[in-house]
């Protein structure tokens, strides 16, 4: 038969484990929301510099796919940014076109 001691111990351990249990998993959801605001601020600074860039799908696609290796984006005001980085860089260096 187990002492009052070691039946106080039992519940202390108890009582020890499941508010660690709970320490964990609010630590566990504080570091999933930590990840996602890191994602998050991340794309957006991304977004941030491909805009600033005047960069287009096409020009993403390239540089993604190994089309492009060199891009020397130069921030241009917003109605120039439509055009295309890439037919740029064809016609300045130009570089032939990929058939």
């Amino acid at each position: 038969m187990a002492s009052i001691s070691t039946k106080r111990k039992i519940s202390k351990l108890t009582d020890d484990i499941a508010a660690l249990e709970k320490t964990i998993k609010e630590n566990t959801r504080k570091l999933a929301e930590l990840k996602e605001e890191k994602t998050e601020t991340e794309n957006t600074e991304i977004i941030s510099i491909i805009r600033k860039a005047g960069l287009s799908m096409e020009d993403i696609e390239e540089l993604i796919d190994g089309g492009i290796t060199q891009v020397q984006a130069v921030p241009k005001p917003p109605e120039e940014n439509t055009r295309s980085v890439t037919s740029e860089l064809k016609n300045e260096r130009k570089i032939p076109n990929e058939t």
